[in-house]
């Protein structure tokens, strides 16, 4: 059985060759993994990066996984990805 892999160490290496190739304004990081996207958000926030690495968070990975509450998933990151057949007007 492969250890589990430690994604604050992860997030910290692609956050440190993010700011080291100078590129923060032309990419983000989306993952299903939110511990990692508030880790990589803490990052950024603790570097004062004049960029901050822009997070995207992915929902839905089974189409029968509900989205949160409204007021989760739109105070994080910068956007969301959601299955298509979550589309709601109250969403958007």
């Amino acid at each position: 059985m492969s250890s589990r892999y430690d994604y604050k160490e992860a997030i910290s290496l692609v956050h440190k060759l993010i700011l080291k190739y100078d590129i923060a304004a032309t990419c983000c990081v989306s993952s299903f993994n939110h511990d990692l996207l508030a880790e990589l958000e803490e990052l950024s926030r603790i570097h004062g990066a004049a960029s901050p690495v822009e997070s995207i968070y992915l929902y839905n990975y089974y189409d029968n996984d509900e989205l949160p509450h409204p007021d989760i998933f739109s105070n994080r990151g910068k956007g969301i990805n959601i299955s298509s057949t979550k589309l709601t007007k109250e969403v958007v």
